[in-house]
């Protein structure tokens, strides 16, 4: 609609007649340069937005006698619509008093607007001039108006130049002959421009004066005003006649289309069919764009192209649209490009514009060469669909063509959005109806004089009160109720403004309090809206009463506070810690006994009363840095370990708790310190650093003992196995003495793996044992390592599951002779204590380091054994330890996870 307002005011901005808007009020928004040239009122702005900063009445420049003629006028419109003609008498700025005629028209846009067209009412010798001014401007128009000339008794007939331009021509294209002139007349208009200049021929009309149809050479349709004077002879025979022919277009398409828009402007606010409108549209469409074939397609929710109209676009090309069910997009041909695009989009050659080549074949096979698509956009953005028109030729748009388009792909939106605004009312309406029959407030429009014209309440209030309307206030409420009613009804009227008040009535026995507003609703009547507001003044009686014992409550705390104050002042002194405030720049504003004693200084003997100025310079910064974060805020609270140096120069070690002391309000306003005497503490941890490096050297010298002594064990051991050995191979043993030397052998053997275990563990501790790293295949030791084992699994029939995962690189760097002693102690351990089941190796690649090229392997041995007991858990690393399985009194044997930890430490 308010589209439809700028483009009225823009036609208007050329009208020779006055044109004015003002509100109900009479305060001017808008004068056409006609008004302000007659009126003289330069200061009346055609801007909006300068008539909001100085607004002008249209009373100031109205008689005193019409004033109530035209409030009058303006009333009835606002109330009943339509318009009114009205005779009114006005004064220009410079006194002149002049009368006009003109008809007003009520337009309920953005706001409520009264539209007046004007035309001042002429004396003859006005009209006169005026119509001599018109000729004059006419023929002087150069570059728009050519002359002509035709001598009737001989047939001579003469073109002027510009004549033939208006047409497209030059001079030499179209010969001097009224026939072949003739012939560029539209077909449809011929007859009736010849009967219009033989009816002033023959004397019937006193000017030839008639506006027709000719053709452009470019095949359009251009509008010309002919006018035309017969000069006669002495006997009142014709002998020559000269006129003029001037191109109209531009002003009878804007006449044109201007009654085209308001005719459907009238169909939408009649609320006619949507299709009947854009039907009627696009037929309107077709016949200002000759030869045009017009379209429109609706967008829906999933952006599906819908063909909402087209009267006379080939029905297969419709058909194929609403089958393919397509959606818009970039290179959907004109119009889904167009609202994908949200902008025009002009197709001159439908058979080489790559938009179309999805769609050229369907197009041409249905006759259609050229399209050119307009968006259609909702004032929220929202794309609509598109308007296009489509041409049997290739041919690209002129630009009135393109106004035309554009025009209509407005008035489309306006149909459209009006019929979804419709909806969305209906809808409104409907929830409208169902909240008002929910809400607990009573509502009812009253008259001036009191009288209850309509009403809504609960079911509650309805059923008490069935029937109120047409009642007077008097019947339904006592006396003093009905006096407050009706002095705010009176109020509201008369001022405009809302009144808001409360008042209790007696309901059924008991006192009720109702909350009433009343606002202005109509010039004599008012909405008055009244809602129980029992249980809130209920309630704020309860809480006035809760908040008198809260005040007493209030009250009793303060005295706490005091008393609790007091105690705390009294632990502050007593404190066995110092505590001290600063401000936040470091200031020192109070300090307790206690700090006194632990700092050696006197409250005025600290150093410029600055903290820092008693730390020992090596915890300054760290102090003053966790200081500084407290004042910002960045942290609440610190502790930290610091010296302070008394003033005899003694170092005293204490703990420091530091937090940020903040206002009611949050503000921080000092930090408060914490100080605890840890000298003894810290002089302990000294003695216990000692005694730890003494011990530490003490298991140095006892790990260095046992790698010396595993070598002499091993010795006499390994003559021990060898003779045992050879005295096995005596075919002169009997059976006691073979399993004798038997247990010997095993017993030798294991004594030499335990003594082995014990050299390796004694190397590490004393830092004598290396590694062996070689670039090994890992994938084969495992199945080395497998295969040795296979005979322990399979005699006691286990399963054994090796896997290794894709991250693991198959070729690795290191001691294989340890990573296989890790392993196979890992397994056997884990093979001794499963009796059923079966053992999982795992193997797992992570942390991956590309610079210096190491990757982390992960060995993860699994068995359904026998396990080991959860509070042993912490005792499996440990040395020379062996935890009890559980539910079995055996113990293990090995070191695999003590020579596993050291080994990877």
């Amino acid at each position: 609609m308010q589209a439809t307002l700028d483009n009225l005011r823009r036609l208007f901005d050329h009208s020779s007649d006055l044109v004015h808007v003002v509100r109900p009020d009479g305060t001017l928004i808008y004068t056409n340069p006609t008004w302000r040239m007659i009126l003289g009122h330069n200061s009346v702005p055609s801007v909006r937005d300068l008539v909001e900063a100085h607004p002008i009445s249209f009373f100031d420049l109205l008689m005193a006698d019409d004033h109530h003629r035209f409030r009058q006028a303006c009333t009835h419109l606002q109330k009943h619509g339509g318009s009114q003609t009205l005779s009114l008498t006005l004064r220009t700025q410079a006194g002149t008093i002049f009368s006009v005629t003109g008809q007003m028209s009520y337009v309920a846009a953005d706001e409520p607007q009264i539209w007046g067209l004007w035309r001042r009412n002429a004396s003859p010798t006005e009209h006169t001039l005026r119509q001599v001014e018109e000729r004059y401007s006419l023929a002087t128009r150069a570059a728009r108006v050519g002359v002509w000339e035709w001598y009737v008794q001989t047939g001579e007939f003469y073109l002027d130049p510009n004549v033939k331009a208006i047409l497209g021509y030059t001079d030499a294209e179209i010969p001097n002959d009224l026939n072949q002139w003739s012939d560029h007349i539209h077909p449809d208009d011929r007859d009736a421009v010849m009967a219009a200049a033989q009816a002033h021929l023959e004397g019937h009309t006193s000017e030839y004066l008639y506006e027709h149809r000719m053709r452009h050479k470019d095949g359009t349709v251009r509008w010309i005003l002919v006018r035309g004077q017969a000069i006669r002879n002495a006997q009142g025979e014709v002998v020559r006649m000269v006129g003029t022919d001037a191109d109209i277009t531009d002003r009878k398409r804007t006449e044109i289309l201007l009654e085209l828009q308001n005719r459907i402007l009238a169909r939408i606010s009649g609320g006619e069919p949507l299709t009947d409108i854009l039907m009627e549209l696009m037929v309107a469409i077709e016949a200002q764009l000759d030869g045009a074939l017009s379209s429109i397609l609706f967008v829906d929710g999933s952006g599906t192209l819908i063909p909402a109209a087209a009267p006379r676009l080939p029905k297969p090309y419709i058909q194929a649209i609403e089958s393919a069910q397509i959606k818009f997009g970039e290179g959907v041909g004109s119009c889904g490009t167009a609202v994908f695009r949200r902008q025009p989009v002009i197709t001159s050659n439908i058979e080489q514009d790559p938009l179309w080549r999805n769609f050229k074949v369907l197009a041409l096979e249905n006759g259609l060469r050229a399209c050119w698509s307009v968006p259609i956009i909702a004032r929220d953005e929202q794309v609509l669909g598109t308007f296009a028109v489509y041409y049997p030729t290739v041919r690209s748009p002129l630009d009135n063509e393109l106004e035309v388009i554009h025009l209509a792909a407005n008035i489309a939106r306006i149909a459209i959005e009006r019929q979804q605004t419709e909806a969305a009312l209906q809808a409104s309406e409907a929830q409208n109806r169902a909240i008002l029959s929910a809400i607990p407030d009573i509502l009812a429009v009253i008259s001036a004089d009191g009288k209850i014209l309509r009403f809504s309440a609960n079911a509650f209030v309805g059923k008490v009160l069935p029937v109120v309307v047409g009642m007077h206030i008097s019947e339904v409420h006592s006396p003093g109720v009905v006096a407050r009613q009706f002095e705010a009804v009176q109020a509201a009227l008369s001022t405009g403004t809302m009144q808001h008040y409360e008042h209790q009535i007696q309901w059924h026995g008991e006192v009720q309090y109702e909350e009433v507003r009343i606002v202005p609703y109509q010039p004599d009547a008012v909405l008055c809206m009244i809602r129980n507001v029992s249980d809130r003044k209920r309630a704020e009686l309860q809480l006035q009463q809760l908040n008198q014992e809260l005040e007493a409550k209030v009250e009793q705390r303060t005295a706490e506070l005091r008393d609790s104050e007091e105690r705390f002042r009294g632990l502050y002194e007593q404190s066995p810690l110092g505590i001290s405030i600063a401000s936040l720049d470091g200031q020192l504003l109070q300090v307790n006994e206690r700090f006194c004693d632990i700092t050696g200084y006197n409250f005025s003997d600290l150093p410029h009363g600055q903290f820092d100025g008693i730390i020992h310079p090596e915890d300054r910064r760290l102090c003053l840095d966790q200081f500084q974060r407290l004042a910002t805020g960045e942290k609440l609270q610190t502790v930290m370990e610091k010296r302070y140096i008394t003033p005899t120069g003694e170092v005293v070690w204490v703990q420091s708790t530091k937090a940020l002391l903040c206002d009611r309000q949050g503000k921080p306003m000092g930090v408060i310190s914490m100080v605890q005497d840890i000298r003894d503490r810290k002089r302990a941890e000294e003695d216990l650093n000692q005694a730890k490096a003494e011990a530490e050297a003490a298991n140095q010298s006892k790990s260095v003992f046992l790698a010396n002594m595993s070598h002499e064990l091993r010795t006499p051991l390994n003559g021990i196995l060898g003779f045992s050995e050879l005295m096995q191979q005596s075919p002169d043993l009997t059976a006691d003495f073979r399993d004798y030397l038997n247990v010997i052998h095993n017993n030798g053997h294991h004594l030499l793996r335990l003594i082995n275990d014990i050299l390796d563990k004694s190397k590490i501790e004393a830092g004598k044992i290396t590694l062996d790293n070689q670039p090994i295949d890992l994938f084969k030791q495992l199945q080395a390592i497998r295969q040795t084992l296979s005979e322990s699994i399979n005699r006691k029939h286990l399963s054994f599951q090796l896997e290794i995962l894709p991250n693991v690189p198959q070729c690795i760097e290191v001691d294989s002779q340890k990573l296989e002693q890790i392993l196979l102690n890992l397994l056997s351990n884990a093979i001794k204590f499963t009796f059923q089941g079966g053992i999982h190796l795992r193997v797992s690649a992570s942390e991956a380091n590309t610079a210096q090229r190491t990757t982390r392997l992960t060995f993860e041995v699994n068995d359904s054994g026998i396990g080991i007991a959860s509070q042993d858990f912490d005792l499996i690393f440990d040395a020379f330890t062996q935890p009890r399985p559980v539910n079995n009194p055996r113990k293990a044997q090995g070191w695999a996870f003590p020579l596993a930890d050291a080994w990877y430490s």
